[in-house]
């Protein structure tokens, strides 16, 4: 599933973001320790348990832990996925968001697949801000943690880098979440190209006086490659080669 995050929303996320670095102090994530951290399973940082944490709501996660999550999937089977997600109940998502006007039975059953959608991939943008304004509408309290793992997400990312060069891109966990951080920054594409192992976004006219941005996805590229190679085979049986027994 992917919905358009509205800017001015984002906007006003990026603003105040207490997580977001300045671009003199971002740094790149160093997937060496990241991996070492969130396999030790006596440690607090196992992936799982900072998992837990993050689908219940823990809001006194650090920015160290929600970076240590958002990268870290990239060492958790089943997490690492490359494109983003796509809903399984996208039809009947478009089919009531075609609606003329939506009454509050139908928002709930669109919070009811949303959830769902979270359940089976926690860290995506476009499903967390569809239960936020969807949750705001409905005026349901919950609203409040989508909107803090929003910021906690964008502002993990956003502490990366700055977007100006190759060597500064930011690192995303999936190619819909370069999407969503472009319009945390008020920012249109008008055409996308590789470069080495960056994704190079060229942008239209813009205030920020931007011509492009760079968008780290080496760790992206590697989860595509892993995905595509064929399952490991047992190697160890040799081939019995036929012994032909000489005549006396």
């Amino acid at each position: 599933m992917r919905l358009r995050i509205p800017i001015v929303f984002l906007l006003i996320l990026f603003t105040r973001n207490a997580y977001a670095q300045d671009r003199q102090n971002f740094a790149a994530p160093n997937y060496e320790l990241i991996e070492k951290a969130t396999t030790d399973k006596a440690s607090n940082s196992y992936y799982p348990k900072l998992l837990a944490r993050f689908k219940r709501n823990d809001t006194t996660l650090t920015a160290r832990e929600v970076h240590l999550l958002y990268y870290g999937r990239f060492f958790q089977e089943g997490m690492a996925n490359p494109f983003g997600s796509q809903s399984e109940h996208i039809d009947s998502i478009r089919a009531i968001n075609a609606k003329q006007v939506l009454t509050d039975n139908d928002r709930r059953q669109l919070m009811s697949f949303y959830l769902d959608d979270l359940d089976k991939e926690p860290l995506d943008l476009n499903t967390l801000y569809a239960l936020y304004a969807t949750s705001t509408m409905l005026h349901d309290p919950t609203r409040v943690y989508y909107d803090k793992k929003l910021e906690m997400l964008v502002g993990t990312i956003l502490a990366t880098g700055d977007g100006i060069t190759a060597k500064s891109g930011w690192h995303v966990g999936t190619v819909a979440d370069e999407y969503a951080i472009l319009g945390v920054l008020g920012l249109k594409h008008s055409s996308q190209s590789m470069r080495g192992h960056c994704d190079y976004m060229a942008l239209q006219e813009n205030s920020r006086g931007l011509t492009g941005v760079y968008f780290d996805i080496g760790k992206i590229l590697q989860a595509e490659m892993n995905m595509l190679q064929p399952p490991a085979t047992d190697t160890t049986a040799k081939t019995q080669v036929p012994v032909t027994k000489k005549k006396k």
